[in-house]
């Protein structure tokens, strides 16, 4: 059994481990904070220095901020240099919901990659907005005019009318996943990680809503309201609605023509057909909108001399041609079936708007909390679109009439 004397002595063994525990904690916490110092100077002198990437030096050393924010969640400090500049970048926009802002160079290449994997967004007329209630007033290009003589009245012409689009907007949020390890792991390219998680997400759900959404809560799609077949009849069609052009088959194209078809069951009638049912200056740089399961159908149709009619770019990352137009693919778009509309021709720059929030996107992040090890970034932004020019776009439907 100890004595009083050997146990005292184990005591001050103890304290004196303790003191020195202390001391190196203090000495550790020291040296964490000014390495985190030392990287935010090494940033700032790389943006002052002029960094070969584009930015300014106030955008570089809000990513910079952002960046150190994803890996070192806990440091009060970093946050708060990063809700300082937030405040000059955001122009006074905020969210209820906390969280922090995404500088905005990332975000314009989140939706760099959205677009590449989205066609619609690529194709239509992109804004940006500052309210929800914007409205685009559309000329329907019915003014008349009147030749007259040198010297001769002149009496009024009928003035052009407009209407007006106004986007439906929600906000598109969703999550993405790391590891703690791989965040904190200085040789992990966060930047780039968050760049394509996010961009895919986006792709996925706005994707869907700028071809078929509902307009509540979301995007008004380029489909949402059914194609007529008379875009003059009386009583006139809802002005949000494309013209179709029927196939002549329920539930599909004609047959290869190559395959001995008569002239009436020839697929490419009805593309011809939907070609010359915009005016010239419609068609012009009109592009055809398909997904990857309609484009393996029509690339297998060939002529009587046996040469495909969807030609396959001979350059990478250009598109195919159909009758001498570009072939763009959106897997949004529907399959071919029963009174669907698998295929979308016309300059969708004119026929389309899609409008992103000026407010940007915001991220919260769930740090070790839900799943231990793992960490959840929870991003939103808002984004809207709308049908603008009814006539600079037609559809392909799978119908006899």
């Amino acid at each position: 059994m100890d004595t009083i004397e050997q146990i005292r002595a184990k005591l001050d063994e103890i304290n004196s481990r303790a003191e020195l525990a202390e001391t190196l904690q203090g000495d550790l916490d020291e040296l964490s904070k000014k390495f985190g110092k030392f990287e935010l100077q090494q940033a700032r002198a790389a943006a002052r220095g002029g960094a070969h990437d584009g930015m300014t030096p106030e955008q570089r050393e809000h990513v910079d901020l952002f960046t150190r924010h994803l890996r070192h969640r806990s440091d009060a400090g970093v946050k708060a240099e990063l809700k300082a500049i937030e405040q000059k970048t955001a122009a006074g926009t905020s969210d209820a919901a906390g969280g922090v802002l995404v500088p905005e160079i990332l975000l314009g290449q989140m939706f760099d990659v959205a677009k590449d994997l989205t066609a619609m967004a690529r194709l239509a007329t992109s804004v940006t907005v500052s309210s929800g209630d914007v409205k685009f007033p559309i000329n329907q290009n019915n003014a008349s005019s009147v030749w007259v003589g040198e010297g001769s009245s002149r009496s009024g012409t009928d003035e052009p009318t407009f209407i007006e689009r106004k986007p439906t907007f929600g906000t598109v949020y969703s999550y993405v996943t790391a590891t703690e390890e791989l965040l904190g792991d200085s040789a992990f390219d966060v930047q780039g990680w968050l760049t394509r998680s996010v961009g895919d997400e986006l792709a996925l759900a706005i994707g869907t809503s700028l071809i078929a959404g509902n307009g509540s809560n979301k995007p008004t799609g380029i489909l949402n309201t059914a194609p007529v077949a008379d875009l003059d009849a009386s009583p006139p069609p809802d002005d949000a609605a494309l013209l179709y052009v029927p196939t002549g088959f329920a539930s599909s194209f004609g047959e290869d023509p190559a395959a001995g078809g008569s002239p009436s069951l020839d697929p490419m009638g009805v593309f011809h057909d939907a070609i010359y049912s915009l005016k010239a200056q419609d068609r012009a740089a009109a592009t055809w909108l398909m997904n990857s399961s309609t484009a393996k159908v029509i690339a297998k149709w060939r002529d009587m001399d046996g040469r495909q009619l969807l030609q396959p770019s001979l350059q990478a990352g250009m598109p195919a041609t159909l009758l001498g137009y570009r072939v763009e693919i959106d897997e949004a778009m529907p399959d071919i079936g029963t009174n669907a509309h698998p295929v979308l021709f016309g300059d969708f720059r004119k026929a389309y708007v899609f409008a992103q929030h000026s407010s940007g996107m915001r991220i919260t992040v769930d740090d070790n909390i839900t799943t231990p090890g793992f960490v959840k970034i929870y991003y939103r932004t808002r984004v809207g679109g709308i049908i603008a020019n009814q006539r600079a776009a037609v559809a392909i439907k799978c119908a006899v009439t």
